[in-house]
């Protein structure tokens, strides 16, 4: 039997369609969950008066999501830094891999955390704040797909 070198079974159309789909997973597993709360609070009325706490999340809900986008672009970048010092076209794309996973899992934190301040508080601003992360997580996604067919 022929010793097969990773590279030998690489593709690139492979890799790119994994990362889809585990970009498409996070995005799911977002938007499942927000209706799922949406449903609970504007049908079944599920409140949990933390009209207190509102104040409180008001702040840390953009706060949160203004450190996960630094964040995941900080680190991002120095991931990148890294790729360089590797030969092997797998082994780059699958540090580059990692790094927007790190990227996408950072959001996708943020997206959870605000889903969670609406369901305790029924402000529907923490609706909006998701859909702003959604909105990034579908530039991100672009950016992936267009930096992988160059």
């Amino acid at each position: 039997m022929a010793n097969t070198t990773p590279s030998e079974k690489f593709s690139i159309g492979q890799f790119i369609k994994t990362g889809q789909i585990l970009f498409t997973a996070l995005i799911i597993g977002q938007l499942l969950f927000l209706v799922i709360v949406i449903y609970m609070v504007q049908f079944q009325g599920l409140r949990y008066n933390g009209y207190e706490l509102n104040d409180m999340y008001l702040y840390a809900a953009p706060i949160i999501t203004l450190f996960c986008l630094v964040a995941g672009f900080t680190i991002y970048k120095s991931k990148l830094k890294k790729i360089k010092e590797k030969r092997l076209i797998y082994e780059k794309l699958a540090e580059y891999r990692s790094a927007q996973i790190l990227r996408w899992a950072l959001l996708e934190g943020a997206s959870f955390f605000s889903i969670m301040a609406f369901l305790l508080t029924s402000n529907y601003l923490f609706v909006m704040i998701v859909g702003l992360i959604i909105g990034s997580f579908v530039l991100l996604l672009n950016a992936y797909i267009s930096f992988l067919r160059y």
